[in-house]
């Protein structure tokens, strides 16, 4: 029997059963691939997606555009492999197959594929290494993945493993019912007590993103109401507009963005809109937290009384897991009396499914983590792990993967197929004993690769892949030379939670600078959303800032920062004069561009400025210090007696330097400086301000 036909009945049998979702693997050259895809194209219906190229009578999108997919449903999704792959793009559309229906995986015969040229290794690799010869690390793990996975139907043309995954359920008739008493649970949080947010988690296809439309349909029908919803990406909330629109009368008036029933509204707002708004809305849906950074979680939880957050577990292009960590954390200090509910029954597909756990298992969101205790006796060892080293050893792999996961909320699939395989990309680990407790990840920029183009990088005519700093810097400071120079930029670090304030990450800093000078390596760099507590542990690492963005990123409301380390493998006064020229531009722009900076933000990079001894007249402070002078008429003076002590907050405290911060460098309006410090008016704030400039003289 051939491999056609015995696909054929396999299929058949398939849909004479109640089963699970699963995962089906066709693996050899392209034309016996392709030849035998005849089964899969007569079940193909308005509900079958082809991800690759085009397809006749078949739905199909190219990969890059997985995205626009998300939210909808289908019966046979078909990943043709041969025209690329993405592993965020995988996992993220298994989650849009509904129950009973197959993820057909099209690749190479698996001992070839980890040589295959994969068209999507461009998105993968640096400027100046696409010549090299990629191995794909990545795809024998996948591969293997495939192998020991019992439910993984895998059809090669020396073999045709053919499971049956057959659902045990019962048929669910109150399947909704877990979902309704999460809808009645938003209403009520909507119209409850003041500062109780709810916190709602899901795995994909559990209707978390559904049950926030059906809840806001309801809300807007029983009374007059504004609700804001928000999310990184409005297509985030495709799926609670679509519910609302169902659930609500015809005559609304509505767009992708927003729908209005007569006084009552559902309206997108970007997170950075949230941060500067002077309204309130009656409650704000805030969906795919996961994916928000930390930082602006707790500002919304600050600003905002009536809060419903609502995540994926296990985010397909960001972790959900660093999320459970720190913002619960956040939530318990700031808000103790938050609610807490976990949407467990999955809506979309069976109870136990096995295309889930597939993917859950190969990429490590369902990893359990190891009880050891934090080792005391500090027996700590530090290496660099190989690519070969990692695939080896599904362990270490997972332990490396499991710390960005928890550490980084940007971590994604993706990123698991990049230590495989990006060769400009190398991870050290910090272990002890058996664990590994710390792991830092650098990607190679700059150097010769950069050296024949550096002009037209200076004069910003030309951007090429990667290289993210060198060329940010370089185009920046209009400094050619700087693209020539080989760096490190480190992309994550991540220090066992257990295991943290305890210097470590420090020490993982030092090995790794020690490496990076026996390899001639120019300097470490590092590019990061802007916090205080990043900043701080960059500067204490003596780590020189050379960038801070305008304005905050849309998609994040972060300001991106950009600090650096000189080697002594480098001779050159290359870094002074950046830290210079950043220090007079941080300075100039902290009450234009800046001045809507967070004052935490602006007082930690203050700090780590090189102080100038500024020269003030002294008779004209004293006049204001002793209330016999305008502020307005010495108002120089105070600045340059405050820019002479920019190590101000460990003499006069972290409140009063905030305060400075704001009013001297920010140039805050008075209102501004009481609402901020909760102080009662200008009377007040230049008490405040003679107080904190006495304390520095």
């Amino acid at each position: 029997m051939n491999s056609a036909s015995q696909l054929s009945i396999w299929l058949q049998k398939r849909n004479e059963e109640k089963c699970h979702r699963q995962l089906l693997v066709i693996s050899g050259n392209r034309d016996w691939v392709s030849k035998n895809l005849s089964p899969i194209f007569q079940l193909a219906n308005e509900e079958t997606l082809w991800v690759g190229s085009p397809q006749l009578n078949i739905k199909d999108i190219n990969i890059k555009d997985y995205r626009s997919r998300l939210g909808q449903e289908h019966n046979y999704l078909i990943l043709d492999c041969f025209e690329g792959f993405r592993a965020n793009a995988a996992m993220a559309l298994s989650g849009t197959i509904k129950a009973g229906g197959l993820m057909i995986i099209l690749c190479p015969d698996f001992e070839e594929w980890k040589t295959f040229a994969d068209p999507e290794n461009i998105n993968r690799i640096s400027y100046g290494l696409k010549q090299i010869t990629v191995e794909n690390l990545f795809y024998d793990y996948l591969s293997s993945a495939f192998l020991n996975d019992p439910s993984v139907a895998i059809l090669t043309e020396e073999l045709f493993h053919s499971p049956i995954c057959i659902s045990k359920d019962e048929h669910i008739i109150n399947q909704l019912l877990e979902q309704e008493s999460v809808v009645q649970l938003i209403c009520k949080h909507a119209h409850g007590r003041a500062n109780r947010p709810l916190l709602l988690t899901a795995d994909r296809g559990r209707g978390k993103s559904s049950a926030l439309g059906l809840a806001a349909a309801k809300l807007m029908q029983k009374a007059p109401i504004t609700i804001w919803v928000s999310a990184p990406l409005i297509g985030n909330t495709e799926q609670i507009f679509k519910h609302a629109k169902k659930s609500l009368p015809r005559n609304i008036e509505h767009n992708k963005s927003s729908i209005k029933l007569d006084t009552s509204t559902l309206i997108f707002k970007p997170v950075d809109q949230l941060l500067l708004a002077d309204e309130l809305p009656n409650v704000i849906f805030v969906d795919e937290a996961a994916a928000i950074p930390i930082h602006i979680l707790t500002k919304l939880l600050k600003k905002f009384p009536r809060l419903i957050f609502s995540s994926t577990s296990h985010g397909y292009e960001g972790s959900g897991r660093g999320f459970e960590i720190k913002f619960t954390q956040q939530l318990k200090k700031l808000k103790p009396n938050y609610k807490r509910v976990h949407l467990r029954q999955p809506i979309r597909w069976y109870n136990e499914d096995s295309l889930e756990s597939f993917w859950f298992n190969t990429m490590f969101y369902d990893y359990k983590a190891k009880t050891h205790k934090p080792n005391d006796n500090k027996d700590f060892y530090f290496r660099k792990l190989s690519k070969s080293e990692l695939l080896k050893n599904n362990e270490t792999l997972e332990q490396i993967f499991q710390l960005l996961l928890n550490a980084h909320y940007q971590t994604s699939p993706d990123d698991l197929q990049r230590l495989l395989d990006s060769p400009d990309q190398t991870c050290f680990v910090l272990m002890t004993a058996d664990n590994i407790i710390g792991v830092v990840q650098v990607i190679e920029e700059g150097g010769e690769n950069l050296a024949p183009i550096k002009n037209e990088i200076a004069s910003g005519n030309r951007r090429v892949k990667g290289h993210l700093v060198s060329q940010q810097l370089t185009a920046q400071y209009n400094t050619p030379e700087l693209s020539t120079i080989k760096q490190w930029r480190i992309s994550r670090i991540a220090i066992d939670t257990k295991y943290q304030r305890r210097g470590l990450g420090q020490a993982l800093l030092t090995y790794l600078e020690q490496y990076a000078v026996k390899r001639d390596i120019g300097f470490l760099s590092a590019a990061f959303g802007a916090n205080s507590e990043i900043i701080n542990f960059w500067n204490k690492a003596h780590f020189d800032f050379v960038h801070l963005g305008q304005k905050p990123e849309m998609s994040s409301g972060e300001y991106n920062c950009i600090c650096m380390k000189t080697l002594k493998s480098l001779s050159t006064n290359l870094t002074p004069k950046l830290t210079l020229e950043f220090s007079d531009e941080l300075r100039f722009n902290l009450n234009k561009t800046l001045k809507s900076l967070p004052t935490d933000i602006a007082l930690a990079l203050i700090l780590s400025l090189p102080t100038k001894k500024q020269t003030y007249n002294e008779g004209k402070l004293d006049q204001f210090l002793t209330g016999n002078r305008q502020l307005s008429t010495c108002l120089r003076d105070v600045y340059l007696t405050v820019s002479s002590n920019l190590h101000y907050e460990s003499i006069i405290g972290t409140t009063e330097a905030l305060f400075l911060t704001a009013m001297i460098f920010q140039s805050k309006t008075y209102e501004q400086l009481a609402d901020e410090f909760n102080l009662t008016g200008k009377k007040q704030i230049e008490l405040m301000l003679r107080q904190s400039i006495k304390k520095l003289l």
